[in-house]
């Protein structure tokens, strides 16, 4: 179930509320309490940070351990899987977890990550990859910051935003097994740029949108601050990716 797609009842938690999703649309106007917005808003980029860190230090580990690298390996495509199955989980099935079973996979997910990203990162230098980074902040923080201030609605792109992303994620599929092509890489990477750098600003503006008083003192709230930050860490990693790809120097 999509956030978007619930409402929030004070002393009550969320409820599902399938017929009042427009209710979630982008509204400058909309009254809440700000105190409580900061705080979630704190929540979902704490939560965010520390899959980053948990990431970064796993990826960190394998690189400078060859024999760990190595063993790991043969288990790249099983963890790669697992991983799509738990953005799928996280995604469409948070409002029926527990705060418990959210938080494991969110921080579960990071870590795995960090080891698929290992043997992506040992194709580049480590200047080319730290810089790259740097590059990926700093483009973050500005589109996160346009997505949380601006007053336009970005909600009307969120159907062509999610059907790019689907389209890259065939393209890339279909480069890796079929086409083979660098060109065609780059060019993929061009696009999801673009693509994430609008995702960006979309997911930090709905986290405003979906926001109801309260929020952040419950356990039913920081469960979502998991999900958002759980969005805005994919949007993260992904721009990071393609960044690499056309920036990075390679080993």
């Amino acid at each position: 179930m999509d956030p978007r797609q619930t409402r929030f009842d004070q002393g009550q938690g969320y409820t599902t509320h399938e017929g009042q999703a427009s209710a979630f649309a982008f509204n400058p106007e909309r009254q809440v309490d700000q105190g409580g917005l900061a705080k979630f808003i704190s929540q979902v980029y704490l939560w965010m940070v520390a899959g980053l860190f948990i990431t970064a230090g796993v990826s960190l580990t394998i690189l400078n351990n060859a024999s760990l690298a190595e063993a790991l390996m043969p288990f790249f495509w099983p963890l790669l899987i697992g991983k799509l199955i738990v953005v799928f989980a996280l995604v469409s099935r948070v409002h029926s977890m527990s705060l418990v079973t959210a938080t494991s996979l969110f921080l579960g997910y990071s870590a795995v990550n960090g080891i698929t990203l290992t043997y992506l990162l040992a194709m580049y230098t480590p200047a080319s990859a730290a810089n790259v980074f740097m590059v990926t902040a700093g483009t973050f923080g500005i589109m996160a910051f346009y997505g949380l201030t601006t007053k336009q609605d970005l909600t009307k792109w969120s159907s062509l935003l999610m059907m790019a992303v689907v389209g890259i994620f065939i393209a890339m599929l279909m480069n890796f097994f079929f086409i083979q092509s660098s060109v065609f890489s780059l060019a993929i990477s061009c696009l999801a740029v673009f693509i994430f750098v609008g995702l960006i600003a979309y997911d930090n503006q709905m986290i405003k949108a979906t926001y109801m008083d309260g929020m952040e003192t419950t356990g039913e709230g920081t469960k979502y601050a998991i999900l958002a930050a759980f969005h805005l860490y994919l949007d993260f990693i992904a721009l990071y990716i393609h960044l690499l790809n056309l920036l990075g120097d390679r080993d």
